[in-house]
């Protein structure tokens, strides 16, 4: 091995006192003082020389390097077909001379007590106790010992009466609860009797001459005129009127009234008072409008009045029109009598019709209000006009 820096040659341009390797044997050279700064204002400083470290010569201590002998194993082991070798047998120290001390200080055990057959052993309860099983006799007596304790536990509980309810031994709660059923079945009777008493002797509700008259006068309508459709219940309340309503709007506020009672069953009232309104474009000599409310929503009664029948009919014919074609037509009467247009949309329905004639007046009336299933039809049907 060769002492020269192959591996990390020295760069020529390099300061000679860096670290550089040095060949086994030799010292290293020390290196040259450096001359001082020739720049103005440093200072020299003097640079310390590097210690020098001896490297050992690694072929040297190669040579000098022992190796150590291989390990020693036990006997070799015997082979597969050899017969096992028996170790010897240990045998146990002899007993100390303080054996009786340490007997002393070992706990005793429990003494065994031998076990002797007595009278009832036989050979084949050797190995366990032989049950005699219960005659019949005693089964019975055993089952009536224990209904006779049965029956004394429930006498026992039956009898038995807290002492603070100021029950005593041998008496119960039963004279109690007969009495107290005795008491609420004679109050049930006692009511029973009172509801009886008080829907016999009532005072009956006597109608007033009002309404006397009104109903035979309801009698006497309908027994000279069996045609005409069926008049709504009259109130004894006079009908509301406006300030300015003219002949036919007075007319027509006594005949319909501030209510109607549909055929449904529906109750319209009436919403404020019956107005006489403009004509329009219809050559009508008066107009009539009110408006009714109810839970199935509010509908417009107007009424427009003609002098003649021949009028009447055009406005109807011209009415209809305007309103498109309609669902439904009919006559207003069963004896045929009148004209009926019915006009049904997804969220209105309007009725418009007119009786002429001997039957009738010169009018044409219309109800328009929701589409409520047929709720503004049963307002029409019972009009009385």
């Amino acid at each position: 091995m060769s002492g020269e820096n192959t591996e990390n040659p020295q760069n020529p341009g390099e300061d000679a006192t860096t670290d550089a390797p040095v060949s086994g044997g030799e010292p290293p050279v020390p290196p040259a003082p450096s001359a001082p700064s020739s720049a103005s204002g440093v200072e020299p400083f003097a640079v310390p020389a590097p210690e020098t470290v001896a490297i050992p010569d690694a072929e040297a201590a190669i040579e000098n390097f022992e190796v150590p002998p291989p390990p020693t194993f036990g006997a070799v082991p015997p082979p597969p077909g050899a017969e096992p070798v028996i170790p010897d047998p240990v045998i146990p120290p002899a007993p100390s001379e303080n054996a009786a001390a340490d007997a002393t200080d070992a706990p005793a055990l429990r003494k065994r007590t031998p076990w002797a057959p007595d009278d009832t052993w036989t050979s084949a309860s050797a190995h366990k106790q032989e049950v005699v099983p219960p005659t019949a006799a005693q089964k019975a007596e055993s089952r009536a010992a224990a209904s006779r304790a049965a029956t004394a536990r429930d006498e026992a509980s039956r009898n038995y009466v807290s002492p603070a309810a100021g029950g005593t031994e041998g008496n119960s709660y039963r004279g109690w609860t007969v009495a107290i059923f005795a008491g609420l079945t004679i109050l049930l009777i006692g009511a029973i009797v009172l509801i009886a008493y008080l829907a016999n002797n009532a005072p009956l509700a006597l109608p007033s001459p009002e309404e006397t008259t009104v109903a035979s006068s309801q009698d006497e309508s309908e027994a000279v005129d069996t045609t005409t459709v069926t008049a709504p219940t009259l109130t004894t309340e006079a009908p509301t009127a406006a300030a300015g309503c003219a002949a036919v709007c007075t007319d027509v506020t006594a005949l319909v009234g501030d209510e109607v009672v549909g055929q449904d069953g529906v109750i319209w009232t009436l919403a404020g008072q019956w107005t006489t309104a403009d004509p329009a474009s219809l050559p009508a000599a008066e107009t009539v409008v009110g408006h009714y409310a109810s839970i199935a929503g509010d509908l417009t009664f107007t009424i427009w009045a003609f002098d003649d029948d021949v009028a009447a009919d055009d406005a109807f014919a011209t009415l209809s029109a305007e309103r498109g074609s309609p669902d439904h037509s009919d006559s207003v009467y069963d004896n045929g009598s009148g004209i009926r247009d019915s006009f049904l949309t997804d969220a209105s329905e309007t009725v418009l019709w007119s009786v002429t004639g001997d039957e009738g007046r010169p009018w044409v009336m219309e109800v328009a209000g929701p589409n409520a299933d047929g709720a503004v039809f049963d307002f029409y049907l019972a009009l009385p006009i």
